[in-house]
């Protein structure tokens, strides 16, 4: 054969081998690929790490990718080696970023419920101090009433004081004066007569009294209910917004409790604050709650019975009419007073 023939045919058979070599070095394992890729399976099984690292997470998935080209290729083991020690990198640091995220997330929860709940305590400690001001008001409006009824007590001690000294000076006077006693008894008998015309007179005053208050009375709007008469104070009796009383709603109030002890003194009384449907659901049902124990505070310090007494709010609840208009919202904004079990006369 000729040479050049024979060298063709030993280079043919050295790529042959040269080639076989590098197919058999390809189909071997590398372990430090195996390991890269063992670990590359447990990360793609974790969705936490795609959720909050994704492109630390294509970063190693993309390592992987350059070992395994590598790999096939037929690269030199160095290389193979240096590229899976990258991609495992790769993915230590996509879990490492996932979970520092993670605790990111978990604190800035924590930092979240901190401050709801800072919220909260400075809304008891709100509430605290409103209802330490009202113990405190109460406490004051007591000790006034205590000292009201102690001053009553004194007057009537000094009256009965009088009386009784009137009357010794009576008997001292009949003992001594015997021969006047035919004139006494006149005197005793005029007496008598302008006494029980003062009684006639103070009973007519009484009853003037009486229809005076009704009178006033029927400037509130007040009807006949089965559960009993309900006298209804309009949204005008109140700043607006507020449970502070109107000064002109005063002389309504002064009335109201007057009848209240003259003719309903053994009742039992429900003070009904309502609301129209402007605003929050939760603020109106706190100011109808207010302006309803402000009422009932009002009758307690002129004297109804406190035990008699109960307020309820009950904010836009009941309305009378649809809050459509102006004209129907103020209608609806009221404190209603419920006198339990009484009639109105000529109602029985």
């Amino acid at each position: 054969m000729p040479e050049r023939v024979l060298k063709s045919i030993w280079l043919a058979l050295l790529l042959v081998c040269l080639l076989a070599a590098g197919l058999a070095t390809g189909a071997s394992k590398n372990l430090d690929l195996e390991r890269a890729r063992a670990a590359m399976a447990k990360l793609e099984e974790d969705t936490l790490v795609r959720d909050l690292a994704p492109r630390e997470f294509s970063y190693a998935r993309t390592a992987i990718k350059n070992a395994e080209i590598a790999m096939a290729r037929g690269s030199r083991e160095a290389r193979i080696n240096q590229l899976a020690y990258i991609a495992e990198k790769r993915i230590e640091i996509a879990r490492a970023v996932a979970q520092r995220r993670q605790l990111e997330s978990e604190v800035e929860m924590l930092s979240t419920e901190r401050e709801t709940l800072l919220v909260e305590v400075r809304k008891i400690d709100a509430r605290k101090s409103r209802l330490e001001a009202e113990k405190a008001r109460l406490m004051g409006a007591l000790q006034e009433e205590e000292a009201e009824r102690e001053r009553r007590d004194r007057m009537d001690a000094e009256r009965k004081a009088r009386v009784e000294s009137r009357r010794r000076a009576l008997a001292e006077t009949e003992a001594s004066a015997a021969k006047e006693e035919a004139q006494a008894a006149v005197r005793y008998a005029e007496a008598s007569q302008a006494e029980a015309d003062a009684y006639r007179l103070e009973a007519e005053e009484a009853v003037a009294a009486a229809a005076k208050l009704r009178r006033r009375l029927d400037e509130l709007q007040v009807r006949q209910t089965e559960g009993g008469v309900v006298l209804t104070l309009a949204d005008i009796q109140f700043e607006a917004g507020s449970a502070d009383l109107k000064k002109s709603s005063l002389i309504n109030l002064e009335n109201l409790a007057e009848y209240l002890l003259q003719e309903h003194s053994d009742k039992r009384i429900r003070i009904e604050g309502h609301t129209d449907s402007s605003g929050a659901a939760e603020f109106n049902l706190g100011l109808s709650q207010s302006r309803a124990e402000t009422v009932a505070d009002f009758l307690i310090a002129r004297g109804v019975n406190e035990a008699n007494i109960r307020a309820i709010g009950f904010g836009e609840e009941f309305p009378i009419v649809a809050n459509t208009n102006d004209a129907n919202r103020k209608q609806n904004r009221r404190v209603e007073v419920i006198i339990e079990g009484a009639e109105l006369p000529g109602e029985g």
